[in-house]
């Protein structure tokens, strides 16, 4: 059979032999000759005729149907076809686990049909160590390995994409073209045009006839590094093997453009399409609308909208419309259209959708909703709370009258009234602790009513999106907990992470926690600069349990390395040493249950200003608590090493011995940390 194979190979390449091209060649050397996107001609040496774009869809579409008829249906799994291509991968997995376990050509061909069946992103995770194995084995299987290709490419692991296609060339296997195209968007994806163009070359000469597809990621790999001349070379590639510019590379072409920055191509592109003949769809309005946006004319982008929604308009507005014109609304911080977009969308009946809410809450932490006028509600407020006009004239100079007709002003205006808060209006205006407050307190009161409504928008699409059935994800929660970070609502954030009915960990990420580790860290500040210390609590927990620290927390049994350069706040770093300490003292009791003599480990902090941080741990811990068990002499500066994220050249490193612990937690009570 492979001889047979080989045969195959072989004479096609016979009948698709077109003159080489040197489309690795360097940019600077001179195309023999120019082919226009519009050109329809093709090169009479060329040894097929021409084919229509309508004849090549019908071609490929009558493909697909005889491939649907010899294989099974690749749609979405049914939940029966989930667990049982899950099963198969465990028990898989579970005979690498064997001792002496080498795999042989019959688990190699197992592995590939497992490999086939692997669709969703939870299931590509799970068979990365599968793909590891067929990697090892001593004999690559072609099938198997190209089945890792893919999943490679669909977890956005590029390189790997990139070093097994190369490995299958070492080997002098032939690719299919649908691994063809994933090695091409894998260079692609990592910049390198070169080593792309290389690849394709191989392949051809491996016997790899090219197909639409190919020549699109050809297409997008050249256009996203804005190479011209190597667009050009493709094109003549395409007209000596008898294809034509279509929908599906035109649109190829035009993505990859407006991804590498190049919007004007893009919408040159179009006006491309048009001229020859074709008709724009709804993918050709998106990308284009999507260019507009990234050439920060919203208004254009909103004009195409306006088209769609004619009377007589053969492309009806869809959901990637919507979304496109909210991301150039964002872009361009005009938060109230795309407010007005997302209603109008839903009054189209058109469901939203992850894209939606993501590109929406984005918008809200980017996008201002204009100026307040200032002089009217000065004006207002001050006959509302029955206060002269001539009070208004202390406002920008006296600040306790200011204080006094703020107050009443707040009092007399039940729209208002929300504002009061038990600690004084001060403690509303300037909710976190440590912030300054330098600016006017009429200042301060309308930034805090543009903060309130910041944040009540993204509360709502937070509602909105799980009255949709939208499941978040760390994207979602990473900008909503740094939009209410940012506009010191952090309690809203809380409640939104800590919803009874969610997960706190990312299934189709491995278990990790939906929060990241910078995210967290900024998360704990705002939370303590409120004085909100439960939730604090409770977020710290769930960090730790879901393993947000992991990469900066490493521990042993004889030793424990706490990095907190990372932690921006001295408040945040005496948090977590306290929480430290406190876990190593319910560890020490608990292990003196069952044991005579305990054995403590040594424990290192590693902070950028440690003598902030004693400063800080002794205003923490009043009556003889943490700051007792560190002495300036338990303090050293060290290097920071090149590269890494400490933030600067130098660090210091606070070593506290195990026997000394065992001595602090026998002679205190550690009362403070069982708060914590």
């Amino acid at each position: 059979m492979l001889a047979a194979g080989r045969l195959a190979r072989a004479a096609a390449r016979q009948r698709w032999n077109p003159a080489p091209l040197a489309l690795v060649a360097t940019p600077s050397e001179p195309s023999q000759r120019r082919f226009s996107h519009s050109a329809q001609a093709t090169p009479r040496n060329s040894p097929f005729p021409t084919v229509s774009a309508a004849r090549m869809v019908s071609g490929l579409q009558q493909q697909q149907q005889q491939q649907q008829q010899r294989k099974p249906t690749l749609g979405k799994q049914s939940a029966r076809e989930k667990a049982e291509a899950d099963a198969q991968l465990e028990e898989l997995l579970a005979s690498t686990r064997a001792r002496g376990f080498e795999p042989t050509l019959d688990f190699l061909r197992a592995a590939s049909r497992v490999l086939q069946l692997c669709k969703t992103r939870e299931q590509l995770v799970a068979a990365l160590p599968l793909c590891r194995v067929v990697e090892a084995a001593t004999i690559l299987h072609g099938t198997a390995a190209m089945e890792c290709v893919r999943v490679y490419q669909r977890l956005g692991r590029h390189r790997e994409v990139v070093a097994l296609a190369e490995r299958l060339f070492a080997n002098d296997f032939f690719l299919m073209n649908p691994v063809l195209v994933n090695a091409i968007q894998a260079c692609a994806a990592l910049g390198d045009v070169r080593k792309g163009l290389a690849l394709f070359e191989t392949a051809v000469a491996r016997g790899t006839i090219p197909n639409l597809p190919v020549f699109s990621a050809l297409l997008a790999l050249c256009g996203a590094a804005g190479d011209k001349a190597r667009v050009q070379l493709v094109l003549v590639k395409m007209a000596e093997a008898g294809l034509e510019m279509t929908h599906f590379t035109y649109h190829a072409l035009m993505s990859a453009y407006l991804k590498g920055g190049r919007a004007d191509e893009a919408i040159a592109l179009f006006a491309d399409l048009t001229a020859r003949g074709l008709a724009p769809d709804e993918h050709s309005y998106a990308i284009l609308m999507d260019a507009h946006g990234e050439r920060g004319d919203c208004d254009a982008a909103l004009a195409l909208l306006a088209e769609l929604q004619a009377p007589g308009s053969a492309v009806t507005p869809n959901l990637v419309h919507y979304n496109v014109l909210l991301k150039a609304c964002g872009k361009a911080g005009r938060l109230p259209t795309a407010f007005q977009l997302y209603e109008e969308m839903k009054a189209a009946a058109i469901a939203p959708d992850h894209v939606t809410y993501i590109t929406m809450m984005h918008a809200v932490f980017h996008g201002e909703l204009g100026e307040v006028d200032a002089r009217a509600v000065k004006g207002a407020l001050a006959g509302v709370g029955l206060l002269g006009a001539a009070s208004l004239l202390f406002i920008d100079f006296q600040e306790h009258y200011l204080s006094v007709l703020f107050s009443g002003s707040l009092v007399g205006s039940m729209a208002l009234a929300a504002y009061l808060h038990p600690d004084g209006v001060l403690r509303a205006l300037y909710p976190n602790a440590d912030e300054p407050r330098t600016e006017p307190v009429i200042a301060a009161f309308f930034r805090r009513l543009r903060e309130e409504d910041h944040c009540g928008r993204s509360m709502y699409l937070w509602r909105e999106m799980r009255k949709f059935g939208v499941a978040p994800d760390p994207r979602v929660y990473d900008v909503l907990v740094r939009t209410c970070v940012k506009k010191r609502h952090p309690e809203l954030a809380f409640e939104a992470v800590f919803e009874e009915q969610l997960p706190l960990a990312d299934a189709e990420n491995g278990g990790a926690f939906v929060l990241s580790l910078p995210t967290t860290v900024q998360f704990l500040h705002a939370l303590l600069a409120q004085r909100r210390a439960q939730m604090a609590d409770a977020l710290y927990e769930a960090g730790l349990a879901h393993g947000v620290f992991a990469s900066v927390f490493e521990q042993t049994r004889s030793r424990h390395v706490y990095d907190l350069r990372a932690f921006g706040t001295g408040q945040v770093r005496s948090f977590v040493v306290e929480h430290v300490l406190a876990a190593l003292r319910r560890h020490a009791a608990a292990e003196a249950r069952v044991v005579d003599a305990v054995e403590l480990p040594r424990v290192d902090f590693l902070v950028l200003h440690g003598y902030e941080l004693l400063d800080q741990l002794d205003a923490d811990s009043s009556g003889g608590g943490v700051r007792e068990l560190f002495s300036m002499d338990d303090m050293k500066r060290e290097a920071s090493a090149s590269g890494s994220s400490a933030g600067g050249q130098y660090h210091f490193r606070l070593r506290v011995s195990g026997a000394r612990l065992k001595e602090f937690f026998a002679t205190t009570t550690g009362v403070k940390e069982q708060r914590l």
